[in-house]
């Protein structure tokens, strides 16, 4: 129809990139502010806003089962990080990549 069935606020910078959970009640949203913020898509309610990084993040995807989040920047690196809503979690626990700076 057009409509716009929600707004979702993040704080005015630019986003970059956008990815829907693999059963679509997620939506995680990454850009200049160095965040990575979740919301529901079952009340359109914020889950999570957490700096990754001290430069833009351009790249945001869930894994195909849901468990993690991987996040990639202008500061080279890829990080994977658990679902941050804490469902769906990994028998191993949460995996998170970096190099050091």
């Amino acid at each position: 129809t057009g409509t716009c069935a929600a707004k979702l606020q993040g704080n005015g910078d630019p986003l970059y990139a956008a990815a829907f959970s693999p059963d679509g009640t997620q939506l995680a949203a990454v850009g200049d502010d160095f965040m990575l913020r979740v919301w529901s898509m079952r009340g359109f309610h914020s889950l999570l806003q957490k700096k990754l990084s001290r430069e833009a993040i351009y790249a945001v995807t869930f894994l195909h089962d849901g468990k993690r989040v991987a996040v990639g920047g202008a500061d080279t690196v890829i990080r994977l990080l658990p679902n941050p809503t804490g469902q769906a979690r990994s028998a191993g626990g949460p995996h998170a990549h970096s190099r050091g700076r």
